[in-house]
Order: structure tokens, then sequence, then C-alpha cells
């Protein structure tokens, strides 16, 4: 087994993006045999929602066209967590980016989700 520094050195020459070293070696495992670039991201974005990665602190302001910052709302249940069924990102209490979709509009209509 390799140790966290070589899997985060693996991970930035497979896919080209640093992460961070106190993700779990279990969470870096899971990235580095990520299949390709799209599955690599999402499971980036589902560890994100549990380990805040200080480099999407700094581009809140950028969110794509068709796309939506979103983290829990005020009425979602304690404890819970939703997947986006198009994007298939996993929403917490960390933001996440995901497609503004009817099923977000819905869900930040409900307070299940809040905007950020």
């Amino acid at each position: 087994m390799a140790n966290k520094a070589d899997t985060v050195k693996a991970i930035k020459e497979k896919f080209g993006v640093d992460v961070d070293e106190a993700l779990t070696g279990k969470q870096l495992d899971a990235l580095l045999a990520a299949e390709d670039k799209s599955a690599f991201d999402a499971l980036l974005g589902d560890t994100n929602s549990n380990t805040p990665d200080p480099a999407a602190s700094s581009d809140t302001s950028e969110v794509p066209e068709g796309k939506r910052r979103v983290k829990l709302g005020k009425k979602a249940q304690p404890g819970v967590t939703f997947l986006h069924p198009t994007d298939k990102v996993t929403i917490g209490e960390t933001p996440v980016l995901v497609t503004d979709d009817d099923w977000t509009a819905q869900k930040i209509r409900q307070e299940e989700l809040a905007r950020v």
C-alpha cells in the first residue's frame, strides 16, 4: 500500500489535479482508481462534501452557466444528504456545484437545499 504523498502524486500525474492529503487513504485510493476524468470529478465531489476544499471556496463567484452552487437547506432532515439525479453529486453541508434543473429548483423551493 502506497503512502498518501505517493497516492496524491499519482493522482496529479493521472488527472492533472492536486488533491488534499487530508483525505483518507481510502478516499485517495478511490480517486486514483477512477476510470476517467468524469468519474474522478464525481468522486472528488463526493469527498469534498465531507472534506472542505480550500480551492473550491476561492472560486465560489464563478459558477458556470446552467449550474448552481447548493448545500443542505434549513428544512433538510439532520444527517441527511441528497444525491443529485443527473450529476450524481452528493449534496451535504459543504456547498457543491450541480446542474440547475427542475429537481434542484424544487428542492430549493422546498427549502431542503439552499443556494450558496
